[in-house]
């Protein structure tokens, strides 16, 4: 979702989209708070999926690529 948000050719609708789902995961400030054990990532993870869903069709192999090789780096 972030390679697709800082792609230039990604449309304004679909970068809206994704930078706030990304916004909403890190912001301290939920629907329902991350402290309670078992329910307070549900609202997260549900922001995003509906988010990846929305722009998914906007996501090319050249984002998928990156996000890739940015996880398979190795850690010093």
């Amino acid at each position: 979702m972030y390679y697709c948000a800082i792609d230039a050719k990604t449309p304004l609708w679909a970068k809206g989209i994704a930078f706030g789902a990304l916004a909403y995961f890190i912001s301290p400030i939920d629907a329902i708070p991350d402290a309670l054990i078992g329910l307070g990532f549900t609202d997260d993870a549900a922001i995003i999926a509906a988010g990846v869903r929305a722009i998914a069709g906007q996501v090319t192999d050249e984002h998928r690529q990156k996000s890739e090789a940015f996880f398979e780096q190795e850690t010093l």
